[in-house]
């Protein structure tokens, strides 16, 4: 079954809890669903960590947040999962699309009360969806879709149709432009003159490299662009960036203490950013940033955009590592001096 042809929805929601990165590239399905019914009003459930991304979005009517306090500000509401469902049927859309299709957004989407629900054909949980898209296309070892276009592919095999390209994108206000420009001024960036960053980062062990790879390969974009490398952290990755940016001395640049969106102004704003498959990443691909992606256990084909310019290193147990800790820096290193050659430095900058 597929959305029938002159189906004109009022109301849409959008399900894709956990994963922030996720949330990012999901933004791309906002757009896609805009332009195939403009007009249209589009809710968005996720998790309270995703706050800061979606609540700028000025595409977005509703934000439900699962959490464990109640909480509501503006046209965010946070709250427990029997909350959402009491939230969905008050909203009463029409089309729902669960682009997670896990066991706790299967019960959400069967309780949605919306009339067409779009959803994994995905064991029992399928039950939840009266539109049922496939996980896969082809055969699932050969399955490299970026993962922005496996979210789309849930549209496009519903039936659901669109003009142009849907883009993937993070909303910033104006603070955050602001704080951005400001810390660069401070550290003594020149502004719409090209430099890099570096962001160890990684949601798990087995995605993160050493402080002492970034380093080196800090060490060679400094000495390449004439900018000191900046070093942009998150909370958990505070030591690290300290580490390299003290092993670099004047070549590099800790960034200040950030928000979640201030970051994400931060990596919008370098020539090139070097990171592991984290958020970080998928904020400055979303921002036109060229990036060099550091893999270990997941596949760079999956996430690394077929267009623009973006390169990746894999150093897992297939490339004969034992973790991606024991790649050294010569191959990511390669990799940026590749990077450079597809023509970055001439691309212009933003000034701040």
């Amino acid at each position: 079954m597929k959305i029938p042809d002159g189906f004109r929805p009022r109301r849409v929601l959008v399900l894709r809890l956990r994963g922030l990165g996720d949330v990012v590239l999901a933004s791309a399905v906002v757009d896609a669903l805009r332009r195939a019914y403009p007009g249209v009003a589009i809710d968005f459930l996720s998790a309270a960590p995703a706050k800061a991304l979606l609540e700028t979005d000025p595409r977005l009517d509703g934000v439900f947040l699962l959490g464990d306090e109640r909480a509501t500000d503006g046209h965010v509401q946070i709250g427990s999962k029997p909350d959402a469902i009491r939230w969905m049927r008050r909203r009463r859309s029409d089309l729902m699309v669960d682009l997670f299709s896990n066991p706790l957004t299967a019960l959400l989407s069967a309780f949605s009360g919306a009339r067409y629900r779009v959803g994994l054909a995905r064991r029992w949980r399928a039950i939840a969806y009266n539109i049922r898209v496939p996980r896969f296309q082809g055969d699932p070892a050969h399955d490299f879709r970026y993962a922005r276009e496996v979210q789309l592919d849930f549209l496009r095999n519903a039936g659901i149709r669109w003009q142009g390209d849907a883009r993937a994108e993070v909303f910033l206000e104006t603070a955050d432009r602001e704080f951005a420009g400001e810390a660069l001024q401070t550290l003594g960036y020149r502004s719409g003159a090209p430099f890099a960053a570096v962001l160890p980062a990684g949601s798990w062990e087995s995605k993160r490299w050493t402080a002492e790879g970034f380093a080196a390969v800090g060490r060679y974009l400094a000495e390449r662009l004439g900018q000191p490398t900046l070093v942009v952290w998150g909370p958990p990755e505070r030591q690290d960036a300290e580490s390299i940016a003290s092993s670099l001395g004047e070549k590099a640049r800790l960034a200040p203490p950030t928000t979640l969106r201030q970051m994400a102004a931060l990596l919008g704003q370098p020539t090139a950013l070097v990171a592991t498959d984290c958020l970080g990443r998928h904020l400055s691909v979303v921002q036109g940033v060229a990036t060099v992606g550091i893999f270990s256990t997941t596949d760079p084909r999956s996430w690394t955009p077929r267009e623009g310019t973006h390169r990746a290193v894999r150093g897992g147990p297939r490339e004969g590592y034992a973790t991606l800790r024991d790649l050294p820096p010569d191959p990511v290193i390669e990799q940026v001096q590749a990077l450079l050659e597809d023509g970055v430095l001439d691309s212009p900058r933003p000034s701040f």
